[in-house]
């Protein structure tokens, strides 16, 4: 396994991921107090455009766990510049 910086074609595998662990997290924590309606809404946002916005971006990152050729970790964020 490699981690390495994200990049373009990483993004579909980035979605993809991103939505199966969320919906898992849904199922196995949440499903008797958030409503499958606010998740399904939530899940639209994981999208090609969202973690497009973690490329070439200098206040944020993105970083990819691959593995065989397959993305199987993510880790994203954005530098605070507050004090």
């Amino acid at each position: 396994m490699i981690v390495r910086e994200m990049r373009r074609e990483d993004i579909e595998g980035v979605v993809e991921l991103s939505k199966a662990v969320r919906v898992k997290t849904w199922e196995k924590y949440e499903k008797e107090v958030y409503p499958r309606k606010l998740l399904d809404e939530e899940l639209k946002l994981y999208s090609y455009d969202t973690f497009l916005r973690f490329i070439g971006d200098d206040n944020r990152y993105g970083f990819v766990a691959e593995d065989d050729g397959r993305i199987v970790g993510l880790a994203i964020g954005r530098f605070d510049q507050g004090g």
